[in-house]
């Protein structure tokens, strides 16, 4: 199972914008596991038979789960002869404990295609039997079968090839479906286990009608950013499936594998520790059905080499010790969360704004809250910023006594009881790490809290119609009890229900956040906030000028028809002291986009060129579909400058990364043969060639410092002509402490020139990598470049190619 570098992937969520159809009525498949903690938990395991004790520690943990490979090669050695005992022993030991597997259905077999993935027809169809007698074998256990591990990654030799893996996925479904082994009531066949969430391969997954089969859609969302960083990319996910689903199926998200190494740069076990159970709440609160951590124990012992320090536990098992593993930090935390929140199911997350999110766990009467602060801007305003403080919030809660518990449980497995006065709030200590609040009796506040109709996370608008969205909640208590549910007052009876309609305006061509609330008794509020998505988005982005011109990328991801008028309006109230207005160069240029065109390029003329700083305002406007560009865009051409003349800039390359794999890199000022007019500036060719490994290239300059950047930047924009390598690009600026941020761009998947962004700003959606100085996470003004611009092999793979970069753009 293959490990990868940060994943970054752009936040375009007007990409997926789609008119996606309403999820069908069905429920999920019965094998998925229901939002209960800790049902829908479980970890990655390299083994079919356990060593003695170690299955009891993994159990003693809270999994329900463990994912393993079921390798074709090892259980057909023979041409139509199949070998289960391996894996019967390990589901005999699974059963004692009450754990079930993800089963892998995977990698080549010796026997069929020289051992490659199977492509010919013969190999194909030999693997569909295999995959059948697999099935049967352990028919009626409820397990998942998933198609493959990273298909997209280095585990499809000799690469990727989404149509062959389509092709096998395919054949695999039909041969099971024959069997009569899939559907409702039998088996639970999922897919497509990708590295990261890779949208282009997931789409022509789908596109390829694997849906047809799949009862989930399986990713491994990895990154070295923040868990909570993950929630754009899941919206965008379900939105793509909701555009190809069956209408009769309801296919919801498994995070499949997803964990940090402990040996990555400026990680720790500590911080592992924390991100464990955010990835895990971050995953329910996402609606994912099943959340895999990656990995059981720590697969060796180099503290270099990143792959070696996945685990909870670490490599070393010593024999007839209880323990048998060394536990880390992530194991008593995942133990902390299993045990506080065990047999309670997700009802809903709460709204306090600061990226501060309270969870609502319930069974029965009971109610609890897991609650930690996920921004590191928040840390900064509630605190002095220093990674191990906690910061004082409140939380919801009611008369009556708490059971408070730390992540490790103050490291004892231990809890302060706090008993609340007359306020019906209770002020708590919040740290970066979940902490458990256990109700200790009935809390009728909570409890009505809880009776609340969870939002769902997104609602579809049709941009044309309004849209009547029904709001619920109902007395749980056994006497009356008034309430004020967004804005309007009422008395419920005992187990009394109201509704509350809400109308919902057309967004306009873009996405919107609604929040709603709900006041109890002594003026409890309680909110929650939903995405208003339309069905027919338009996204504008603002590229920098060139030539006296603006020009402006549509992008229309519905594919629906229009005609419309693009305009540029004059500059106002900007606050930075030296921006400069654009004014019109004549009248609005005209759009049109035939149904099925989802992008084009518009250069509006301009009066005359911009200084450095600059702002516009662009809208357009169709059948009441208008796309905003930013109300207020200021823009400052930066950074590739010549110097003095007497002190000239040297700009080059140098590589990083494992010292042990080779690279070879050059910079040149070269442009592409097909540069389009609306891309100005000196453009440079960057050349690489990356052996296997951990290797990436910086651009840096020698000599002359970087300057300080003015203000707070919020993005960086580039110009970036792709190869379709895979890499990744990405930046790194310090702030005043001499703490480094590392904000990344796309993978590089496509051809040709396209416009691209790094965010500059902490934000909920971007959490940046950070390190050095403060290492608080938060920016502390005035900042500098560190290096410009960075490629990272993230594949891990033999790498080679050339890109082009050009016009490197703050946006402020």
């Amino acid at each position: 199972m293959k490990r990868i570098s940060p994943n970054f992937l752009p936040l375009l969520l007007a990409v997926m914008l789609i008119a996606a159809r309403a999820a069908a009525d069905a429920p999920p498949h019965p094998s998925l596991p229901p939002p209960v903690i800790p049902d829908c938990l479980g970890v990655n395991i390299h083994f079919t038979d356990p060593k003695p004790g170690e299955l009891e520690m993994l159990a003693a943990a809270g999994f329900k789960w463990v994912r393993m490979d079921f390798q074709w090669g090892g259980t057909e050695r023979k041409k139509g002869e199949y070998d289960f005992r391996a894996y019967d022993r390990l589901a005999a030991a699974l059963e004692k404990h009450g754990i079930r597997a993800v089963f892998i259905l995977d990698y080549g077999n010796d026997l069929y295609d020289g051992g490659l993935p199977p492509t010919s027809e013969e190999a194909r169809a030999a693997f569909g039997r295999w995959a059948v007698e697999g099935v049967r074998h352990f028919a009626g256990k409820g397990y998942l079968w998933e198609m493959w591990n990273e298909p997209n990654g280095g585990f499809w030799k000799p690469k990727a090839d989404v149509k062959e893996y389509a092709a096998l996925a395919r054949a695999t479904g039909e041969a099971l479906r024959d069997a009569k082994l899939l559907g409702p009531n039998r088996e639970a066949f999922i897919g497509p286990a990708t590295s990261t969430i890779d949208f282009p391969f997931l789409e022509a997954c789908f596109q390829a009608g694997l849906l047809e089969f799949w009862d989930a859609v399986s990713v491994h969302p990895y990154r070295q950013q923040a868990p909570e960083t993950v929630d754009e990319e899941y919206r965008r996910l379900r939105l793509l499936i909701g555009k190809y689903a069956p209408k009769d199926k309801t296919i919801p998200i498994i995070s499949g594998e997803w964990g940090y190494s402990d040996a990555w740069q400026h990680f720790t076990p500590e911080l592992q520790g924390k991100y464990l159970p955010r990835e895990f709440l971050t995953n329910i609160a996402n609606e994912v059905a099943l959340s895999i951590w990656y990995d059981w124990h720590d697969d060796g012992t180099n503290p270099k080499e990143s792959e070696h320090h996945f685990g909870i536990v670490r490599n070393e098992y010593h024999a007839g010790r209880d323990p048998v593993y060394d536990a880390k930090d992530a194991y008593f935390a995942v133990k902390m969360l299993t045990a506080r929140l065990g047999g309670f199911r997700f009802n809903k997350t709460l709204n306090l704004g600061l990226g501060i999110r309270p969870l609502l766990f319930s069974k029965g009467d009971e109610v609890r809250i897991a609650h930690w602060v996920s921004s590191p801007d928040a840390i900064a305003k509630l605190g002095d910023g220093k990674p191990n403080d906690r910061y004082t919030v409140s939380v919801p809660a009611s008369r009556g006594p708490f059971a408070v518990y730390g992540e490790y449980g103050d490291g004892d497995g231990g809890y302060t009881v706090v008993e609340l006065g007359s306020s019906s709030r209770l002020p708590l200590g919040i740290g970066t790490a979940p902490v458990y609040f256990c109700t200790i009796g009935p809390n009728p506040i909570l409890q009505t809290a809880a009776s609340w109709q969870r939002l769902p996370l997104e609602i579809i608008l049709d941009p044309k119609r309004t849209r009547i969205y029904t709001d619920e909640v109902s007395n749980p208590l056994d006497h009356p009890i008034d309430i004020v549910l967004n804005g309007v007052s009422r008395t419920l009876q005992p187990h009394e229900k109201c509704e509350a309609e809400h109308v919902l305006q057309p967004s306009r061509g873009q996405s919107a956040t609604v929040t709603y609330t709900l006041e109890l008794a002594n003026h409890e509020v309680f909110s929650q906030s939903t995405r208003l998505v339309p069905s027919s988005p338009i996204d504008l982005t603002i590229f920098p000028t060139s030539r006296a011109a603006l020009s402006v990328r549509i992008e229309n991801p519905s594919g629906e028809p229009f005609v419309g008028k693009l305009r540029i309006v004059p500059f106002q109230d900007v606050s930075s002291a030296d921006a400069t207005p654009v004014e019109p160069g004549g009248d609005a240029a005209p759009v049109e986009l035939a149904k099925g065109e989802r992008e084009k390029v518009i250069t509006l003329p301009l009066k005359e060129a911009p200084r450095t700083h600059y702002a516009v305002r662009l809208s357009l406007d169709e059948d009441g579909r208008e796309g905003v560009a930013a109300a207020k865009a200021v823009q400052a051409r930066v950074l590739m400058d010549e110097g003095d003349g007497a002190h000239p800039i040297v700009y080059g390359l140098y590589a990083d990364g494992d010292a042990k794999v080779a690279s070879r890199q050059t910079l040149v000022a070269e442009a592409p043969p097909n540069q389009p007019p609306f891309v100005d500036g000196s453009p440079f060719k960057i050349s690489y060639d990356f052996s296997p490994g951990w290797k990436f290239v910086q651009l840096t300059r020698s000599e002359i410092p970087w300057p300080r950047m003015s203000g707070a930047p919020e993005r960086l924009g580039l110009w970036i002509y792709g190869d379709a390598g895979g890499c990744r690009p990405r930046a790194r600026f310090k702030d005043q402490t001499g703490q480094v941020f590392q904000p990344s761009g796309p993978q590089i998947d496509w051809k040709g020139w396209r416009y691209v962004t790094f965010p500059m700003r902490i934000t909920e959606k971007d959490e940046l990598a950070h390190w050095g100085g403060a290492n608080d996470g938060a920016i502390h003004y005035p900042i500098s470049w560190d290096s410009l611009f960075l490629l990272d092999n993230i594949s891990r793979q033999a790498a080679k190619g050339e890109i082009f970069c050009s016009a490197p753009t703050l946006i402020y």
